[in-house]
């Protein structure tokens, strides 16, 4: 089957040696409509990969914080052991 397409008052047309032009809707609009839903696939794909990278930045600031805590809570407990000693 001879499948051709042409342009007529912005629709187009498909049509083959066989049967008459039959419309199957505006090219156009259909590539938009897939490049759109694409564009908003990927879009998505960008939002959860920035929502995970700022996760793992959150949970690496939160471990930094810990650990800054727990070693000036080691060095508190050295200053007090070292002040026991001196008296």
């Amino acid at each position: 089957m001879h499948l051709c397409i042409k342009k007529c008052m912005s629709k187009f047309y498909a049509c083959s040696e066989f049967s008459s032009p039959v419309e199957v809707g505006s090219v156009d609009g259909q590539l938009r409509k897939e490049e759109e839903e694409e564009e908003e696939e990927e879009e998505e794909e960008e939002e959860e990969e920035e929502e995970e990278e700022e996760e793992e930045e959150e949970e690496e600031e939160e471990e930094e914080e810990e650990e800054e805590e727990e070693e000036e809570e080691e060095e508190e407990e050295e200053e007090e052991e070292e002040r026991g000693w001196e008296l």
